[in-house]
């Protein structure tokens, strides 16, 4: 039968590999996760974790380009 896992189980069950704390061994052990299955959820989670740090850079940026506008608007209008 096959299994069924929902996302917070998913990153949980990848979390406890990234954290460095346990082998796929022991998480296999513990869950049974096919190694296949495991290692797409891995590199789904290295992915959308990647893309989310490249938003808040962005984010980032944008607000401190915000600020320099803003400063720029005070000096232009003295």
């Amino acid at each position: 039968m096959k299994n069924t896992y929902i996302s917070e189980q998913k990153q949980s069950i990848t979390e406890r590999y990234i954290s460095g704390g346990e082998t796929y061994s022991q998480i296999n052990a513990d869950t049974g996760v096919a190694k296949s299955t495991f290692y797409s959820w891995l590199k789904k989670y290295n992915v959308e974790k990647e893309t989310t740090k490249k938003k808040r850079l962005t984010f980032a940026t944008l607000c401190c380009l915000k600020a320099r506008l803003n400063g720029l608007k005070i000096w232009l209008i003295y």
